[in-house]
């Protein structure tokens, strides 16, 4: 029989990323600090570990985006 001590819990883990599409954003209660609190609150919901947050300030294409881009890249 095996002890529930022995068994070694899977954490999954989550990246976050984070953007704005206009300047209103940044500023507004919708924002990256929000956005941000609001994928953590639902990770931690889920279970998850937030292995690491990307944002984007920037203003631009999907793919233009250097936090997009970091997150694809890791």
């Amino acid at each position: 029989m095996q002890s529930f001590e022995n068994i070694e819990q899977e954490i999954t883990k989550a990246v976050i990323y984070c953007r704005v599409s206009s300047a209103k954003q940044t500023v507004r209660g919708d924002g990256l600090g929000s956005q941000e609190t609001r994928c953590r609150e639902f990770a931690k919901y889920k279970g998850y570990e937030v292995a690491e947050v990307f944002r984007d300030d920037t203003f631009g294409s999907l793919t233009s985006r250097p936090g997009m881009q970091a997150m694809l890249a890791s």
